[in-house]
């Protein structure tokens, strides 16, 4: 955590890129993940708070049990994210905001998925970064940041073409 603070911090951004993926292959539990929800939220950390709520969509009750929940508690945007997630799984509600939820082709196949194409609401961050590192080559600051980041640098390449 520490490490990602400072990556962040200093704007080193291969590091932090790098470091944020090490967390969420092998660092989320139920029991932590409320607290990587606020703390991939209030440093820009797409992937990490996409696959902590992943952890959250899983598991919500062992999640909202744990003593890291009370982070959550203290954030209203948040909770509200987390509540639209737990409304999703009763019904057919379909958010934009976490593609997972859509009933969409596999977002995780690159063989299935036409990264040309502007249907980015499909994509989960790990995609968004592909298509971003495809489209803005040379420019490595630009796969840092949140899904709503990583959106509107993709618009803004769209609008420059």
């Amino acid at each position: 955590r520490e490490l990602l603070e400072a990556a962040d911090r200093f704007g080193c951004k291969k590091l932090k890129l790098y470091v944020e993926a090490e967390i969420v292959k092998d660092c989320i539990t139920t029991e932590n993940a409320a607290s990587w929800i606020v703390f991939a939220d209030s440093h820009s950390c797409g992937y990490l708070k996409e696959a902590a709520i992943e952890v959250f969509d899983t598991d919500p009750q062992a999640v909202m049990e744990s003593t890291s929940w009370i982070l959550v508690k203290e954030s209203n945007k948040l909770l509200l994210e987390l509540m639209e997630i737990l409304a999703d799984r009763g019904g057919n509600m379909r958010r934009t905001g976490w593609p997972w939820k859509r009933s969409s082709p596999n977002q995780d196949d690159e063989e299935e998925f036409n990264y040309d194409s502007d249907d980015y609401d499909t994509l989960k961050v790990s995609g968004l970064r592909k298509l971003v590192e495809k489209r803005c080559r040379g420019n490595e600051g630009a796969l840092d940041g949140t899904r709503e980041m990583l959106l509107k640098r993709l618009m803004r390449d769209n609008d420059s073409k």
